[in-house]
Protein backbone atom coordinates (compact mmCIF):
# COMPACT_ATOMS: atom_id res chain seq x y z
CA UNK A 1 0.00 0.00 0.00
CA UNK A 2 2.73 2.45 1.00
CA UNK A 3 4.66 1.60 -2.17
CA UNK A 4 1.60 2.42 -4.26
CA UNK A 5 1.14 5.78 -2.50
CA UNK A 6 4.80 6.58 -3.12
CA UNK A 7 4.48 5.81 -6.83
CA UNK A 8 1.41 8.00 -7.15
CA UNK A 9 3.09 10.85 -5.27
CA UNK A 10 6.19 10.69 -7.49
CA UNK A 11 4.02 10.51 -10.61
CA UNK A 12 2.11 13.63 -9.54
CA UNK A 13 5.30 15.49 -8.74
CA UNK A 14 6.87 14.67 -12.11
CA UNK A 15 3.63 15.46 -13.91
CA UNK A 16 3.61 19.02 -12.54
CA UNK A 17 7.33 19.83 -12.49
CA UNK A 18 7.00 23.61 -12.49
CA UNK A 19 4.50 23.59 -9.65
CA UNK A 20 6.66 21.16 -7.68
CA UNK A 21 9.81 23.23 -8.19
CA UNK A 22 8.12 26.48 -7.17
CA UNK A 23 6.48 24.94 -4.13
CA UNK A 24 9.42 22.91 -2.81
CA UNK A 25 12.20 25.39 -3.56
CA UNK A 26 10.16 28.31 -2.28
CA UNK A 27 9.72 26.58 1.06
CA UNK A 28 13.34 25.40 1.11
CA UNK A 29 14.74 28.88 0.41
CA UNK A 30 12.50 30.38 3.09
CA UNK A 31 13.64 27.83 5.70
CA UNK A 32 17.29 28.23 4.66
CA UNK A 33 17.12 32.02 4.98
CA UNK A 34 15.44 31.67 8.36
CA UNK A 35 18.15 29.27 9.58
CA UNK A 36 20.98 31.54 8.39
CA UNK A 37 19.49 34.53 10.18
CA UNK A 38 18.95 32.40 13.28
CA UNK A 39 22.64 31.42 13.28
CA UNK A 40 23.63 35.08 12.99
CA UNK A 41 21.35 36.07 15.87
CA UNK A 42 22.60 33.18 17.99
CA UNK A 43 26.21 34.24 17.41
CA UNK A 44 25.45 37.86 18.33
CA UNK A 45 23.77 36.79 21.56
CA UNK A 46 26.69 34.48 22.44
CA UNK A 47 29.36 37.21 22.61
CA UNK A 48 31.62 36.84 25.67
CA UNK A 49 29.46 34.10 27.15
CA UNK A 50 32.09 31.37 26.83
CA UNK A 51 33.85 32.59 29.98
CA UNK A 52 32.95 30.47 33.00
CA UNK A 53 32.29 33.49 35.24
CA UNK A 54 30.85 35.87 32.65
CA UNK A 55 27.79 36.60 34.81
CA UNK A 56 30.09 37.92 37.55
CA UNK A 57 32.35 40.01 35.28
CA UNK A 58 31.66 43.72 34.71
CA UNK A 59 33.54 46.49 32.94
CA UNK A 60 33.81 49.95 34.45
CA UNK A 61 32.60 52.79 32.22
CA UNK A 62 32.95 56.47 33.05
CA UNK A 63 30.96 59.60 32.32
CA UNK A 64 32.61 62.89 33.14
CA UNK A 65 32.41 66.61 32.60
CA UNK A 66 35.48 68.57 33.52
CA UNK A 67 36.81 71.99 32.47
CA UNK A 68 34.06 72.31 29.88
CA UNK A 69 34.79 68.95 28.28
CA UNK A 70 32.47 65.93 28.42
CA UNK A 71 33.24 62.28 27.81
CA UNK A 72 31.71 58.84 27.96
CA UNK A 73 34.34 56.13 27.86
CA UNK A 74 34.74 52.47 28.76
CA UNK A 75 37.82 53.51 30.71
CA UNK A 76 38.86 53.96 34.32
CA UNK A 77 41.85 55.41 36.21
CA UNK A 78 44.98 53.28 36.61
CA UNK A 79 44.61 52.69 40.38
CA UNK A 80 40.89 52.04 40.25
CA UNK A 81 40.86 48.25 39.96
CA UNK A 82 43.40 47.38 42.63
CA UNK A 83 41.90 49.93 45.04
CA UNK A 84 38.39 48.54 44.63
CA UNK A 85 39.63 45.02 45.39
CA UNK A 86 40.98 46.35 48.70
CA UNK A 87 38.06 48.57 49.69
CA UNK A 88 34.90 47.02 48.22
CA UNK A 89 34.14 43.57 49.71
CA UNK A 90 31.99 42.47 46.72
CA UNK A 91 34.94 42.92 44.30
CA UNK A 92 37.12 39.82 44.44
CA UNK A 93 39.40 40.47 41.44
CA UNK A 94 40.23 43.21 38.95
CA UNK A 95 41.91 43.20 35.55
CA UNK A 96 43.13 45.93 33.16
CA UNK A 97 43.92 46.41 29.48
CA UNK A 98 45.91 49.33 28.09
CA UNK A 99 45.75 49.36 24.27
CA UNK A 100 48.84 50.31 22.32
CA UNK A 101 49.26 51.52 18.78
CA UNK A 102 50.30 49.03 16.16
CA UNK A 103 53.86 47.78 16.49
CA UNK A 104 56.44 46.40 14.11
CA UNK A 105 57.71 43.22 15.73
CA UNK A 106 60.92 41.73 14.37
CA UNK A 107 62.48 38.32 14.81
CA UNK A 108 65.72 37.91 12.93
CA UNK A 109 65.10 39.07 9.38
CA UNK A 110 61.34 38.74 9.66
CA UNK A 111 59.46 42.01 10.27
CA UNK A 112 55.71 42.20 10.65
CA UNK A 113 53.32 44.97 11.63
CA UNK A 114 50.95 43.79 14.36
CA UNK A 115 47.82 45.89 14.75
CA UNK A 116 46.11 44.29 17.75
CA UNK A 117 48.52 44.99 20.60
CA UNK A 118 47.76 45.62 24.27
CA UNK A 119 49.31 45.78 27.71
CA UNK A 120 47.58 43.30 30.05
CA UNK A 121 47.67 42.55 33.74
CA UNK A 122 49.30 39.30 34.80
CA UNK A 123 45.99 37.67 35.82
CA UNK A 124 44.54 37.69 32.30
CA UNK A 125 44.44 33.91 31.93
CA UNK A 126 42.79 33.35 35.30
CA UNK A 127 40.30 36.14 34.73
CA UNK A 128 39.20 35.11 31.21
CA UNK A 129 38.88 31.63 29.71
CA UNK A 130 41.52 31.82 26.99
CA UNK A 131 43.45 28.51 26.74
CA UNK A 132 47.24 28.62 26.96
CA UNK A 133 49.22 26.62 24.39
CA UNK A 134 52.73 27.11 25.82
CA UNK A 135 54.01 28.74 28.97
CA UNK A 136 52.81 29.11 32.54
CA UNK A 137 49.55 31.11 32.58
CA UNK A 138 50.21 32.24 36.16
CA UNK A 139 53.57 33.87 35.38
CA UNK A 140 53.85 34.57 31.65
CA UNK A 141 52.76 38.21 32.00
CA UNK A 142 54.46 39.07 35.28
CA UNK A 143 58.00 40.12 34.30
CA UNK A 144 58.72 43.42 32.51
CA UNK A 145 59.68 43.21 28.83
CA UNK A 146 57.87 39.92 28.29
CA UNK A 147 54.96 39.20 26.02
CA UNK A 148 52.48 36.49 25.08
CA UNK A 149 51.21 36.04 21.54
CA UNK A 150 48.44 34.16 19.82
CA UNK A 151 49.04 30.75 18.29
CA UNK A 152 48.56 31.96 14.72
CA UNK A 153 51.03 34.82 15.16
CA UNK A 154 53.57 32.55 16.89
CA UNK A 155 53.39 30.15 13.94
CA UNK A 156 53.94 33.06 11.57
CA UNK A 157 57.08 34.15 13.42
CA UNK A 158 58.61 30.90 14.61
CA UNK A 159 57.06 28.14 12.51
CA UNK A 160 57.84 24.83 14.23
CA UNK A 161 60.44 26.38 16.58
CA UNK A 162 59.73 26.63 20.30
CA UNK A 163 58.89 30.33 20.81
CA UNK A 164 59.34 30.37 24.60
CA UNK A 165 62.32 32.52 25.54
CA UNK A 166 62.88 33.86 22.03
CA UNK A 167 63.79 37.53 21.81
CA UNK A 168 61.88 39.85 19.51
CA UNK A 169 62.47 43.54 18.77
CA UNK A 170 59.57 46.00 19.11
CA UNK A 171 59.71 48.98 16.74
CA UNK A 172 63.42 48.29 16.17
CA UNK A 173 64.42 49.43 19.68
CA UNK A 174 62.73 47.56 22.54
CA UNK A 175 63.76 44.00 23.35
CA UNK A 176 61.05 41.64 24.61
CA UNK A 177 61.08 37.91 25.33
CA UNK A 178 58.24 35.59 24.43
CA UNK A 179 56.93 34.04 27.64
CA UNK A 180 53.81 32.30 26.38
CA UNK A 181 51.50 31.38 23.53
CA UNK A 182 47.72 31.31 23.81
CA UNK A 183 44.93 30.10 21.56
CA UNK A 184 43.54 32.67 19.16
CA UNK A 185 40.86 34.67 20.94
CA UNK A 186 37.39 33.65 19.65
CA UNK A 187 35.69 35.92 17.15
CA UNK A 188 32.62 36.36 19.36
CA UNK A 189 34.51 38.45 21.90
CA UNK A 190 34.52 42.25 22.28
CA UNK A 191 38.33 42.23 22.43
CA UNK A 192 40.77 40.49 20.10
CA UNK A 193 44.55 40.79 20.54
CA UNK A 194 47.45 39.03 18.87
CA UNK A 195 50.09 40.30 21.30
CA UNK A 196 49.86 41.10 25.01
CA UNK A 197 52.73 42.87 26.75
CA UNK A 198 53.20 42.48 30.50
CA UNK A 199 51.57 45.42 32.25
CA UNK A 200 54.64 45.69 34.50
CA UNK A 201 56.49 47.03 31.43
CA UNK A 202 54.29 50.14 31.49
CA UNK A 203 55.23 52.84 33.99
CA UNK A 204 51.79 54.44 33.65
CA UNK A 205 50.16 51.31 35.12
CA UNK A 206 51.59 52.23 38.53
CA UNK A 207 50.12 55.73 38.47
CA UNK A 208 48.03 56.93 41.43
CA UNK A 209 46.23 59.66 39.46
CA UNK A 210 42.43 59.31 39.61
CA UNK A 211 41.63 62.05 37.11
CA UNK A 212 43.06 60.22 34.06
CA UNK A 213 40.96 57.48 32.47
CA UNK A 214 43.24 55.31 30.33
CA UNK A 215 42.66 51.69 31.35
CA UNK A 216 39.90 49.25 30.41
CA UNK A 217 39.13 47.85 33.83
CA UNK A 218 37.11 44.71 34.58
CA UNK A 219 35.83 43.56 37.95
CA UNK A 220 34.80 40.11 39.08
CA UNK A 221 32.09 40.30 41.74
CA UNK A 222 31.15 37.77 44.36
CA UNK A 223 28.22 35.51 43.51
CA UNK A 224 25.02 37.20 44.66
CA UNK A 225 26.47 40.73 44.65
CA UNK A 226 24.12 43.51 43.60
CA UNK A 227 25.71 45.62 40.81
CA UNK A 228 23.82 48.79 41.78
CA UNK A 229 25.15 48.65 45.32
CA UNK A 230 28.66 47.99 44.03
CA UNK A 231 28.37 50.96 41.64
CA UNK A 232 27.48 53.22 44.55
CA UNK A 233 30.53 52.00 46.47
CA UNK A 234 32.76 52.49 43.43
CA UNK A 235 31.71 56.12 43.10
CA UNK A 236 32.27 56.67 46.81
CA UNK A 237 35.80 55.29 46.53
CA UNK A 238 36.52 57.40 43.45
CA UNK A 239 35.23 60.52 45.18
CA UNK A 240 37.41 59.72 48.20
CA UNK A 241 40.62 59.57 46.15
CA UNK A 242 39.82 62.11 43.44
CA UNK A 243 38.75 64.89 45.83
CA UNK A 244 42.29 65.77 47.03
CA UNK A 245 43.61 65.56 43.47
CA UNK A 246 40.88 67.90 42.20
CA UNK A 247 41.90 70.34 44.90
CA UNK A 248 45.59 69.88 44.08
CA UNK A 249 45.36 70.23 40.30
CA UNK A 250 42.33 72.50 39.92
CA UNK A 251 42.47 74.52 43.12
CA UNK A 252 38.85 73.83 44.11
CA UNK A 253 37.13 71.40 46.45
CA UNK A 254 35.02 68.47 45.29
CA UNK A 255 31.88 70.36 46.36
CA UNK A 256 32.88 73.39 44.29
CA UNK A 257 33.77 71.07 41.40
CA UNK A 258 30.28 69.55 41.54
CA UNK A 259 28.47 72.87 41.97
CA UNK A 260 30.16 74.12 38.80
CA UNK A 261 28.29 71.42 36.86
CA UNK A 262 31.20 69.00 36.67
CA UNK A 263 30.97 65.30 37.43
CA UNK A 264 33.03 62.12 37.28
CA UNK A 265 30.80 59.07 37.68
CA UNK A 266 31.27 55.39 36.91
CA UNK A 267 28.87 52.56 36.20
CA UNK A 268 29.18 48.83 35.53
CA UNK A 269 28.58 47.10 32.20
CA UNK A 270 27.88 43.35 32.34
CA UNK A 271 30.43 41.52 30.20
CA UNK A 272 27.78 39.77 28.10
CA UNK A 273 26.06 43.12 27.33
CA UNK A 274 29.06 45.00 26.00
CA UNK A 275 28.84 43.87 22.36
CA UNK A 276 25.15 44.67 21.89
CA UNK A 277 24.42 47.37 24.45
CA UNK A 278 27.56 49.47 24.99
CA UNK A 279 27.56 52.91 23.34
CA UNK A 280 30.75 54.35 24.80
CA UNK A 281 33.57 56.02 22.93
CA UNK A 282 36.93 54.30 22.35
CA UNK A 283 35.63 50.74 22.44
CA UNK A 284 38.18 47.96 22.08
CA UNK A 285 36.38 46.75 18.95
CA UNK A 286 33.38 47.75 16.87
CA UNK A 287 30.22 46.75 18.67
CA UNK A 288 26.88 45.75 17.22
CA UNK A 289 23.40 46.83 18.32
CA UNK A 290 20.63 44.87 20.00
CA UNK A 291 18.21 46.54 17.59
CA UNK A 292 19.77 44.59 14.72
CA UNK A 293 19.02 41.37 16.60
CA UNK A 294 15.37 42.36 16.93
CA UNK A 295 15.15 43.43 13.28
CA UNK A 296 16.77 40.29 11.88
CA UNK A 297 14.70 38.06 14.17
CA UNK A 298 11.53 39.71 12.90
CA UNK A 299 12.68 39.36 9.29
CA UNK A 300 13.44 35.66 9.82
CA UNK A 301 9.99 35.03 11.29
CA UNK A 302 8.36 37.02 8.49
CA UNK A 303 10.22 35.04 5.80
CA UNK A 304 9.25 31.73 7.40
CA UNK A 305 5.58 32.71 7.63
CA UNK A 306 5.52 33.85 3.98
CA UNK A 307 7.21 30.63 2.83
CA UNK A 308 4.71 28.48 4.74
CA UNK A 309 1.69 30.45 3.58
CA UNK A 310 2.94 30.32 -0.02
CA UNK A 311 3.46 26.56 0.24
CA UNK A 312 -0.06 26.01 1.63
CA UNK A 313 -1.65 28.26 -0.99
CA UNK A 314 0.03 26.48 -3.88
CA UNK A 315 -0.79 23.09 -2.41
CA UNK A 316 -4.44 24.07 -1.89
CA UNK A 317 -4.70 25.45 -5.42
CA UNK A 318 -3.84 22.03 -6.83
CA UNK A 319 -6.30 20.10 -4.68
CA UNK A 320 -9.11 20.44 -7.23
CA UNK A 321 -7.00 18.59 -9.79
CA UNK A 322 -6.85 15.60 -7.46
CA UNK A 323 -10.59 15.52 -6.77
CA UNK A 324 -11.18 12.91 -9.54
CA UNK A 325 -8.35 10.71 -8.22
CA UNK A 326 -9.74 10.84 -4.69
CA UNK A 327 -13.21 9.97 -5.99
CA UNK A 328 -11.92 6.96 -7.94
CA UNK A 329 -10.01 5.74 -4.87
CA UNK A 330 -13.12 5.95 -2.75
CA UNK A 331 -15.18 4.01 -5.29
CA UNK A 332 -12.57 1.31 -5.71
CA UNK A 333 -12.23 1.02 -2.00
CA UNK A 334 -16.00 0.60 -1.64
CA UNK A 335 -16.16 -2.01 -4.42
CA UNK A 336 -13.29 -3.96 -2.93
CA UNK A 337 -14.93 -4.05 0.48
CA UNK A 338 -18.24 -5.27 -1.01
Amino acid sequence: MFRNYLKVALRNLMKRKLHTAVNVFGLAIGIAACLLITLFVKDELAFDRYHDDYKQIYRIATRFKMAGQEGHFALAPAPCGRTLVKEVPEVIEAFRFRPKNEDIISYGDFHHKVEHVVFADANFFSFFNIPVVQGDPATMLTLPNTLAMSRSLAEKYFGTEDPIGRQVIIDKKHKYHVSGVYEDIPANTHFRFDVMYAMSSLEESRSEVWLNNNFYTYLKLRVGSHPDRVMQQINEVQAKYSAPQIEQYMGITLEEFTRAGNYHNSYLQPLADIHLHSRTDLELASNSDIRYVYIFSTVALFILIIACVNFMNLATAKNEHRAREVGVRKVLGHCASS
